[in-house]
C-alpha cells in the first residue's frame, strides 16, 4: 500500500513539473479541441467500470497551459465534472506527451466511494496526430481527493481519446 501511495504522489508531482516547466509546446497549443474518450475506470480494484468522457481544451492561455473543462461518466452511474489545465509537449513531429491536472465535483452513483465531492485528477497522455485536424491518444489518470477527506482510496483509469480540432 505504501508503494502505491508513493507512486501516486510521484506521478502527481511529475505531471505538475511537466505541465509547468517543459519546453517545446506542440502545434495544438494555439488550437481548441473537442475530445471524446472511452476506457475503463478502476483498473486495479473490484470497482471496474466503463468510462466515458467529453472535454473541451481551449487554446493555451498562459505559459503554454491549455484550460480544460469536461465531464466523465461511468457504467456504475458515477459522474465527475471537472476543469483544469493541460499542456502539449512535442516529443516528435506527430507525437505528444500531455500532462494534465484537473479539479472537480464527483458523484459516486453506485461506483466507488472516493471520500467526498471534491476530487482531483492527474494524468499523462500520449497523443498521435493521425490527420491534419485529428489526434488519437491513450491516457492513464489517477482520481482522488488528495487526502482532504479522511477516506482517500483513489482510483485509476485508462482511456482512449479522439481529439477533433475546432479552431486553427
Amino acid at each position: 500500500m505504501i508503494w502505491r501511495l508513493l507512486l501516486l504522489r510521484l506521478s502527481t508531482i511529475f505531471s505538475f513539473v511537466l505541465l509547468v516547466c517543459a519546453t517545446n509546446p506542440g502545434w495544438s497549443q494555439s488550437n481548441s479541441f473537442l475530445a471524446v474518450s472511452f476506457g475503463v475506470l478502476g483498473i486495479d480494484d473490484e470497482n471496474l467500470a466503463l468510462d466515458y468522457r467529453v472535454e473541451y481544451r481551449a487554446p493555451a492561455a498562459f505559459k503554454s497551459l491549455s484550460p480544460t473543462i469536461g465531464i466523465q461518466a461511468t457504467s456504475h452511474g458515477s459522474v465527475y465534472s471537472f476543469w483544469g489545465l493541460s499542456r502539449d509537449i512535442r516529443l516528435a513531429p506527430e507525437l505528444y506527451l500531455i500532462p494534465s491536472l484537473v479539479a472537480g465535483a464527483y458523484h459516486k452513483g453506485s461506483g466507488k466511494n472516493l471520500g467526498g465531492i471534491i476530487e482531483f485528477r492527474s494524468g499523462l497522455e500520449f497523443s498521435l496526430k493521425v490527420r491534419p485536424r485529428m489526434r488519437a491518444s491513450v491516457a492513464v489518470h489517477h482520481l482522488s481527493n488528495s487526502s482532504i477527506y479522511d477516506h482517500n482510496p483513489g482510483i485509476e483509469s485508462v482511456v482512449l481519446t479522439y481529439y477533433f480540432m475546432l479552431s486553427r
